[in-house]
């Protein structure tokens, strides 16, 4: 089970990653390492390390307000990754908690109620009234699953609490049965193998 200094770790490996954005903002290193903790795990699971590549990534409402100055309703969904060599879409809900350390903290199932706003346009192929950087997320998803190819969708829900929601509940099973998604839960214990299975040529932030 992770530790106090683990949560600092990802804490100040976040903070870092909030630096080499180059933004000059007015908030406390809390808020920064919450901005931060975006392309910190977009760099772990899809192994980006350019910090420009990995930011447009990024569609979370507060992150497109404060580092693009561009207003964003995210619907839901925080970031993603199209893998064109594996034919997947990789779709990320992120919660990042300031709060003190507490071994007993666990993600909650609302972060997967809140994606299936997003989840639910894919499948209706709606993307009026959505806002210019959703909207074209949608449609290049959408226009992925029109394609010949078969493609996959895994939704992960990242937070940098102790534990992960469980996936053998029945409002994920049927959540991924519902939308023929895989769902991947990711909490400190895994964010810290992470970190520790890194080559260290990838670790210039330890």
């Amino acid at each position: 089970m992770a530790t106090l200094n683990d949560c600092k770790l990802v804490k100040n490996i976040s903070k870092k990653y909030f630096d080499r954005l180059e933004i000059e903002l007015e908030i406390d290193d809390n808020q920064k390492s919450r901005l931060g903790f975006y392309p910190f795990i977009l760099s772990c699971i899809t192994e980006i390390t350019d910090i420009d590549e990995l930011k447009e990534l990024i569609i979370d409402t507060e992150f497109r307000k404060k580092i693009f100055k561009q207003g964003n309703n995210d619907l839901g969904i925080d970031a993603y990754f199209i893998d064109e060599d594996k034919k997947q879409i990789y779709l990320f809900n992120f919660k990042y908690r300031t709060k003190e350390f507490n071994s007993d903290s666990s993600q909650e199932i609302n972060m997967l109620n809140d994606s299936s706003k997003f989840i639910n346009a894919i499948y209706a192929e709606n993307t009026q009234n959505t806002d210019d950087t959703t909207g074209k997320v949608l449609k290049k998803i959408i226009d992925k699953q029109n394609s010949i190819d078969l493609w996959r969708i895994t939704l992960f829900l990242v937070s940098n609490e102790n534990n992960k929601l469980d996936i053998n509940r029945n409002e994920v099973v049927s959540f991924a049965k519902q939308y023929d998604i895989e769902i991947v839960p990711i909490a400190l214990d895994e964010i810290v193998e992470f970190i520790s299975d890194s080559p260290e040529e990838k670790k210039p932030l330890l």
